[in-house]
């Protein structure tokens, strides 16, 4: 008994200095950890733009490098692009996909029951009509983009062209991003809904979540839509950002290096 007490107290001593380093060494790691990100940036897309004009031309006047993502083939989707253009907006094509819900998609969607020929002419003839986006994202989709054949098929058509993918993130498990970068395509996914409950309160709650999650990673992503409350939010949210330490920046300064924060 006195001998292992003799070992022990020998080890103790022994390793005495390297358990003191290593514990200083894990102190400092995590002061690390909990360093502010110095400069977090935000992205904000606004989806279904193209059914309300007065709604639409409200979004495309927000300050700053709003994203607007505009469905296809909708009564005034050309003409709130060519607001989001002359306002130097960023526009992305909102394509509509196929849900769980089996909801109508109206032109321009695109579903599982379509084989690869029919899917690919759709999607290169809404392409061909909106010369002006710089991306693509989901509209609905928690179906579609589960499916992993039809996420090649879409990703395969978008690699010849110069565009970014968004994934809504509808599903939780979609594989859009996954896929996406399988073809070599700049993507993220979108880490925030805005205003799935439609009050002042719920809104900057969430807004207030996606400032955290840039804080947190140096970047986060939001989806709104063009409804009054989400306009009059932003109208009085976006100026204040600067006075915050957040920055409002097109969504293409996000895509390198790609984030992997997650909000459901």
């Amino acid at each position: 008994m006195r001998n292992n007490n003799k070992i022990l107290c020998f080890l103790k001593n022994r390793f005495r200095p390297l358990l003191y380093s290593l514990l200083l060494l894990l102190s400092s790691i995590n002061c690390l950890a909990e360093q502010p990100i110095s400069h977090p940036k935000i992205s904000i897309i606004i989806d279904d733009l193209g059914n309300h004009p007065h709604l639409d031309s409200e979004i495309a006047s927000l300050p700053g490098p709003i994203v607007c993502s505009v469905l296809p083939y909708r009564p005034f989707t050309k003409a709130v692009i060519k607001q989001a253009k002359q306002r130097q907006k960023p526009i992305i094509l909102h394509i509509p996909m196929q849900a769980q819900s089996e909801v109508a998609l109206g032109a321009g969607g695109l579903t599982t029951q379509l084989n690869k020929n029919h899917f690919t002419r759709i999607l290169q003839r809404q392409l061909a009509a909106y010369p002006d986006i710089q991306g693509v994202s989901n509209h609905m989709g928690s179906k579609l983009t589960q499916n992993q054949e039809h996420m090649e098929w879409l990703m395969e058509e978008l690699s010849k062209h110069d565009l970014f993918f968004v994934d809504s993130r509808t599903a939780i498990n979609s594989l859009a991003e996954k896929t996406a970068k399988q073809y070599n395509i700049p993507s993220l996914h979108r880490d925030v809904f805005l205003d799935n409950i439609k009050n002042y309160q719920a809104v900057d709650k969430q807004f207030q979540a996606l400032l955290n999650l840039a804080k947190k990673y140096g970047q986060a992503v939001a989806i709104g839509h063009p409804y009054p409350i989400t306009v009059k939010y932003l109208q009085q949210a976006i100026p204040k950002l600067a006075e915050q330490g957040i920055e409002l920046v097109p969504i293409s300064e996000l895509l390198s290096p790609i984030h992997n924060a997650d909000l459901n």
